[in-house]
């Protein structure tokens, strides 16, 4: 599945805007407003939403790059930002899904995470850039029971990868998934807490799937194509 918009809430919105928009150099899909602003990571809108409730952000999502642009990317963050080090290392290689990822960390606290795709059609590039970035191809949804939501999403008609766990659930594709999980424990490859955070993802052909107070709610009119 592929996500077409991504709608998270923010307490910082002017820093946030000047992060994504000149630190990451996105492009952006319209005019910077008082409540709100979009940019574009690819094929992938992502909004946030000013919310004077929220004091911190805790999502985490993962942003994919062409394969063989992995190492000119890493080069091109570490020139912006502090990547997450652990024990000296600043990525991480995930075997079982052959990729590897690094993390940052944006102004509001969400985890951002980088992740080279597989894609042996890509060109290897010298250098990298914005226009490099592919889509956001996963998302982690903070939930007070992972079963109950992972069954309303396969409901809806979304694919699960496996089954559901207590603590755990995969739903979506090799396109795009979103990541159940219950609070507690770290984010990976950092020490910052799992914990609940609003989201808004719109799904191509599909519809959006919101987490609002760590309840999971579908709404199939926002069909989209």
């Amino acid at each position: 599945m592929n996500f077409q918009n991504l709608v998270l809430k923010t307490h910082k919105l002017e820093q946030m805007y000047d992060f994504y928009r000149h630190t990451l150099q996105l492009p952006e899909a319209a005019s910077y407003a008082s409540d709100r602003f979009t940019v574009y990571f690819g094929a992938t809108a992502l909004t946030f939403v000013q919310s004077e409730q929220l004091a911190v952000s805790h999502c985490h999502y993962t942003v994919r790059i062409p394969e063989k642009s992995s190492l000119q990317a890493k080069e091109w963050i570490r020139l912006r930002m502090f990547l997450h080090n652990k024990g000296g290392y600043d990525d991480i290689f995930f075997p079982g899904h052959k990729k590897k990822s690094l993390y940052f960390r944006d102004p509001g606290g969400n985890v951002v995470e980088l992740t080279a795709a597989n894609d042996t059609g890509s060109r290897f590039k010298p250098q990298f850039s914005a226009a490099d970035f592919l889509k956001i191809g996963e998302v982690t949804a903070v939930c007070d029971n992972v079963v109950r939501s992972a069954n309303k999403l396969t409901a809806f008609g979304l694919p699960i990868l496996g089954r559901a766990y207590k603590h755990f659930a995969a739903i979506g594709d090799h396109n795009g998934l979103i990541i159940l999980k219950e609070p507690g424990g770290s984010c990976k490859f950092s020490n910052l807490p799992i914990q609940w955070s609003p989201i808004n993802l719109t799904i191509k052909n599909v519809g959006t799937v919101q987490f609002k107070s760590k309840r999971l709610t579908l709404d199939k009119n926002s069909y989209s194509d």
